[in-house]
């Protein structure tokens, strides 16, 4: 399988809704960015800015969601990522 620039697949972070039998509602991080770690990024390497392996935050609203082999990825421009923690 091979990405087309420029585009990145991302392996988003599992949603932690509840820890045990107590719930986590935080109503200030309803629109808060997501996160995930960045999985596959297009053959012209050098032409972006983030790094496969790169953890990342990126709009809640970016992506589309895709399944490879049974495992949720979400393909989505480069642009859309707002955050690169290094």
């Amino acid at each position: 399988m091979r990405i087309v620039e420029p585009y990145v697949l991302i392996k988003e972070d599992p949603k932690i809704d509840h820890v045990g039998s107590i719930i986590i509602i935080d109503s200030k991080n309803l629109n808060a960015a997501k996160m995930g770690t960045v999985y596959m990024i297009g053959d012209k390497k050098e032409n972006y800015r983030v790094k496969e392996g790169e953890r990342i935050a990126f709009n809640k609203v970016a992506g589309m969601p895709i399944e490879i082999d049974g495992v949720g990825y979400l393909h989505m421009r480069e642009t859309d990522i707002t955050v690169i923690f290094s």
